[in-house]
C-alpha cells in the first residue's frame, strides 16, 4: 500500500436490491448450520440438483442482475493469530465496516460448460 500499512481484507457480493424469488433461496436453517460439512440432500428434497442457478437464469432472462462489492478492512496486528483468517469467523462491523467498492452488473450468462469449470471441488480439476 502507498501508506505502508498492512491490511487484510474480506469481501462480498449482495444485491443492489432486494429480488423476489419464485423458489426458496437455498439459505441453511438453523439445524444445517450446525452441521455445515453434511452436504448430502435430504431424502425429502423435491428440487432440482440445479434449482439455484435455474432462478439466476430466470431472474436474469427478466432483467440485469445487480450487486454491490463490498470489503472491509483489518489493519495487521502483531497480536493477530490465524484465526483472522478464518472465513467463517465474522469481524466486528463497527471496527470493521462493510465499505461499497463496486457495482456489478451481469447482463449475461457464461455457458454451462464454462461455469462448471468454476465449480470447487477437490477432484473438479483439468
Amino acid at each position: 500500500t502507498q501508506d505502508n500499512i498492512r491490511r487484510y481484507v474480506k469481501y462480498r457480493l449482495i444485491p443492489s436490491k432486494t429480488v423476489r424469488t419464485t423458489i426458496d433461496i437455498g439459505m441453511p436453517n438453523r439445524d444445517d448450520q450446525k452441521h455445515p460439512w453434511l452436504t448430502e440432500r435430504l431424502p425429502s428434497e423435491t428440487r432440482s440438483t440445479t434449482y439455484l442457478r435455474d432462478e439466476f437464469k430466470y431472474l436474469l432472462n427478466k432483467d440485469k442482475i445487480k450487486y454491490k462489492l463490498q470489503i472491509q478492512l483489518h489493519e495487521w496486528q502483531p497480536k493477530d493469530t490465524h484465526e483472522i483468517f478464518n472465513p467463517a469467523k465474522s469481524w466486528d462491523e463497527n471496527t470493521h465496516p462493510w465499505m461499497d467498492l463496486a457495482n456489478v452488473t451481469i447482463n449475461s450468462l457464461l455457458p454451462d460448460k464454462i461455469i462448471e469449470k468454476t465449480r470447487f471441488d477437490i477432484a473438479n480439476h483439468p
